[in-house]
C-alpha cells in the first residue's frame, strides 16, 4: 500500500483504469461481433408471376428484349446535355426488367436501377454472415454472391447501431425507437408499396402482424405521397456518397448509388439526392446509409466506386437489399 501513499500514483491508477475501460468500449463498439439472432431465411420468390410484355420501346427505364442478350443483360449508351455517354447495364426475364443508368452530371456519378417486379418477393434483403447482430459484416458482393443476386445496394447498416426499427423478411429483428428529428423508418409492405412511419408510433410486432415484410433506419426520408420532404435538415450536409431507395409506382422501385470523395464524382447533398428521386417521378423515397458503405453490385460485379475517402474499396457492412436471380 506504500505505493499508493506517494503524490500521484492514485492519479496513475485511475488513468490506467480509464484507459482499460475506453479500450474495452471500442473494442466492443466498433470490434468484438456479438450475434443477436440468426436471420430468418428469406421466401423463396414467386416465380409463378410473370411480368406482362412490354408495349412499346420507350417506356421508362426498360430495355426492350431485342436489346437484351441470351446472357440476359445489355450494354447501351446515351447522351444528353447533361449524361455523358455512359455503360447501361440490363437485365429482364420473366420476372424482373432491371436497367441501371450510369450518370455523369455536374461534377457527379451516380447509378440509377429502376426496377420492376412481378411480385415483392422478389425484393429481399439479408445479413452479412445471415446474423443479425453487432459488428458481424462482410463486403455487400460477398452477400450478393452468397444470395444469388442479380441487383444489390447496401442498407442501412443495422448492426452499427442498437436503435431503430429491424424487420427483414417479415421478421422482428429489433424495437427501439431512435430520438427525433432522426426517428424515421421506411417501411415495405406485403403488396411492395412503400411508407414512413416515426419510430415508436406503432409496435413492431403490430407492423409485422398489419404485413410489413422490411423495414429502414437510417434517413432522412426524401419523398413521401409524392412530394419531396419539407423536413429535409436544415443542414442538408456536405457532398458525400450516396445510397437511397424509392418507390416509382407499384411493384416499380428505384435504387440510386451515388460516387464520391473522388477526383470524378464529389457526391451529393441531400437535396440533390432528394431532387434524383423527384424528377424521375418518385412517391416515395428514403436515404440509406452513404459514405464508405454506398454500394452497387451487379451481376457478380460491383460497378459502383466505394471509398471512404482513405480507402478505395467495399466497406465491410451488416445488410444489403437484393433482387435475386429466380
Amino acid at each position: 500500500m506504500k505505493f499508493l501513499r506517494k503524490p500521484f500514483r492514485w492519479a496513475i491508477v485511475l488513468v490506467a483504469v480509464l484507459a482499460v475501460a475506453t479500450g474495452y468500449t471500442m473494442l466492443d463498439t466498433f470490434v468484438i461481433p456479438k450475434t443477436y439472432a440468426s436471420a430468418t431465411a428469406a421466401s423463396a420468390p414467386d416465380t409463378n408471376k410473370t411480368l406482362p410484355p412490354i408495349v412499346t420501346d420507350t417506356t421508362v427505364g426498360i430495355v426492350p428484349q431485342s436489346a437484351v442478350t441470351s446472357a440476359g443483360s445489355a450494354v447501351s449508351e446515351t447522351t444528353s446535355d447533361t449524361t455523358a455517354a455512359a455503360p447501361d447495364y440490363s437485365y429482364e426475364d420473366a420476372h424482373m426488367r432491371i436497367r441501371i443508368d450510369v450518370v455523369r452530371e455536374n461534377g457527379v456519378v451516380y447509378y440509377a436501377a429502376d426496377i420492376q417486379l412481378a411480385d415483392v418477393s422478389f425484393l429481399q434483403t439479408a445479413f452479412a454472415k445471415d446474423q443479425f447482430g453487432k459488428n458481424i459484416t462482410e463486403v455487400p458482393s460477398g452477400m450478393a454472391a452468397d444470395h444469388n443476386a442479380i441487383l444489390a445496394v447496401n442498407g442501412d447498416y443495422c448492426g452499427f447501431r442498437n436503435t431503430g426499427l429491424v424487420i427483414r423478411n417479415g421478421e422482428l429483428y429489433r424495437d427501439n425507437p431512435r430520438s427525433a428529428p432522426e426517428n424515421q423508418s421506411l417501411l415495405i409492405d406485403k403488396n411492395g408499396d412503400f411508407s414512413v412511419i416515426t419510430e415508436g408510433s406503432v409496435s413492431g410486432q403490430d407492423l409485422v402482424d398489419q404485413g410489413i415484410t422490411q423495414s429502414f433506419s437510417f434517413g432522412p426520408a426524401l419523398v413521401t405521397d409524392g412530394q419531396p420532404c419539407a423536413s429535409l435538415p436544415t443542414s442538408v450536409g456536405p457532398k458525400n456518397p450516396r445510397t437511397a431507395i424509392g418507390q416509382l409506382g407499384p411493384l416499380h422501385y428505384l435504387m440510386v448509388v451515388v460516387d464520391g470523395r473522388t477526383p470524378t464524382s464529389k457526391g451529393m447533398t441531400l437535396k440533390e439526392l432528394q431532387k434524383a428521386f423527384t424528377d424521375r417521378g418518385a412517391i416515395c423515397a428514403y436515404n440509406l446509409d452513404g459514405g464508405g458503405s454506398a454500394v452497387m453490385v451487379f451481376n457478380g460485379s460491383v460497378i459502383s466506386v466505394p471509398t471512404d475517402g482513405s480507402y478505395m474499396g467495399e466497406r465491410r457492412v451488416s445488410d444489403i437489399i437484393y433482387i435475386p436471380k429466380p
